[in-house]
């Protein structure tokens, strides 16, 4: 069964398993040599626009594709069953179940995640001081300093207590090797920008503690952060910047939990 998203993408609209799929898909169709970019940008004072469709990949009707009465009902909703498509694909995928059965939508899914990782891999590479430019600008707006407790804390333990994921843990260790570039950029804004650094992480930390009373946790509140750093229409690079930064900052232990 489909489930459109074509909704503008606002906070909490959004079912909170959809916004880790978004953020794990890069916004892109997992259809086999699709990759169809699937959001419209911000226009005006219109908002981004998700366009996406997204199907169960054990459906969630008996009358549905692909339904599996054995498939735990807990977990029929959750982003593992999950796989983000264009229109044209998600109604191709649930119109020929034969060829798109449960085991190929799970391998499409996995494939594109690999695809993801890639992506990731090879522009955390090519991000420069423009970029970072680009994603910490629109985080000076903040108009108040947060105060918070700064315990330094080992990057393995602190994942762990935060319950991220292998892979939330494999993105952060990728960019770990523009941490100090991401450093000496902060560093240098700071001489231009007065509290250039405690904007840039009460930003974070004032969306940390949102998401922490609507109770999400873990990758929930990754991609949230994650969405937060890339900001508005991002591209592949930007998001690269973005996911720099916000690793950066998880490394001295100024967001999530210590």
């Amino acid at each position: 069964m489909l489930t459109s998203t074509n909704q503008k993408v606002s906070r909490p609209s959004v079912p909170k398993q959809v916004k880790i799929l978004l953020q794990q898909s890069m916004n892109c169709c997992a259809f086999p040599n699709c990759k169809t970019m699937l959001t419209a940008p911000k226009s005006g004072d219109d908002d981004v626009v998700v366009l996406s469709m997204i199907a169960h990949i054990v459906g969630i009707s008996e009358k549905g594709p692909r339904f599996d009465k054995e498939f735990p009902i807990a977990q029929l909703n959750s982003e593992e069953n999950m796989i983000l498509l264009c229109p044209l694909h998600h109604a191709q995928v649930d119109s020929q179940t034969s060829t798109y059965s449960v085991e190929q939508l799970r391998k499409m899914k996995k494939d594109h995640e690999l695809w993801v990782n890639k992506i990731y891999r090879d522009n955390i590479l090519k991000v420069n001081n423009t970029e970072l430019e680009i994603v910490t600008r629109h985080l000076m707006s903040s108009p108040k300093i947060i105060p918070f407790e700064r315990k330094l804390t080992p990057p393995k333990d602190k994942l762990k207590k935060n319950g991220l994921s292998k892979r939330t843990e494999d993105l952060m260790v990728w960019s770990l090797a523009k941490s100090e570039e991401v450093g000496k950029f902060i560093a240098h804004m700071e001489q231009i920008t007065p509290d250039f650094s405690e904007k840039l992480k009460s930003s974070f930390v004032e969306r940390y503690e949102k998401c922490k009373q609507e109770g999400l946790g873990g990758d929930e509140i990754f991609s949230e952060l994650l969405e937060l750093a890339t900001g508005p229409n991002p591209d592949f690079q930007r998001q690269a910047a973005g996911l720099a930064v916000l690793t950066h900052l998880f490394e001295l232990c100024e967001v999530f939990e210590k």
